[in-house]
């Protein structure tokens, strides 16, 4: 529950940042720090960070399909590790703003088709909150990684897995059921015999 709290506020906060800019400020162009860091509104039309470095126009319905496949691979993959472990502050946090940042890209595709982007870095990009929020949850991936490595006894158990077991445990998260075999067991004792 609180994990739907939290997301919900933070894409409450990136809609209502985005409504604000699109009714009254979107002519401003203010600089936040020197002329390096600038508020400039601009409608994304590449849609996607990768669209948009890469210069490849790879339309809108592919990246609306991409969007929606991540969003419930994304909630999927959260149910699971709520399921399977007790989380930390990080974790938690980490969860909250991937999720944000998957639905409020979700929410500007299918209703604006685009990305309102209003802080620009210049000679880089022009990004918006829900890129901070994405962002964020990958500054804390690598704090995790970091902090799980750095314990030998987690580094001799990756060392004791093969490939095929590490890819098992990662896709284990992606199931959508949870051992559909042993529910059907508990269910019907009698499935499995002829």
């Amino acid at each position: 529950m609180k994990i739907i709290i939290g997301t919900s506020l933070c894409v409450l906060l990136d809609m209502i940042i985005k409504l604000l800019i699109n009714m009254y400020f979107y002519d401003c162009n203010v600089n936040l720090i020197g002329e390096v860091v600038t508020f400039s509104p601009v409608l994304n039309k590449s849609i996607s960070w990768f669209a948009s470095i890469s210069r490849i126009t790879i339309g809108a319905i592919p990246h609306l399909f991409l969007r929606i496949v991540i969003f419930i691979l994304s909630l999927n993959v959260t149910r699971n590790i709520m399921k399977k472990h007790t989380i930390s502050r990080l974790v938690f946090f980490a969860l909250i703003f991937w999720l944000a940042g998957c639905f409020c890209s979700l929410i500007d595709q299918v209703f604006f088709s685009t990305s309102l982007d209003y802080i620009r870095i210049r000679g880089f990009f022009t990004f918006d909150l829900k890129d901070v929020y994405i962002s964020c949850t990958e500054v804390i991936v690598i704090i995790l990684a970091f902090n799980f490595l750095r314990r030998k006894e987690n580094r001799d158990t990756l060392s004791k897995m093969s490939n095929i077991d590490f890819v098992k445990k990662i896709v284990s998260y992606l199931k959508f059921t949870n051992n559909m075999r042993k529910v059907e067991l508990k269910k019907y004792p009698n499935f499995h015999k002829k």
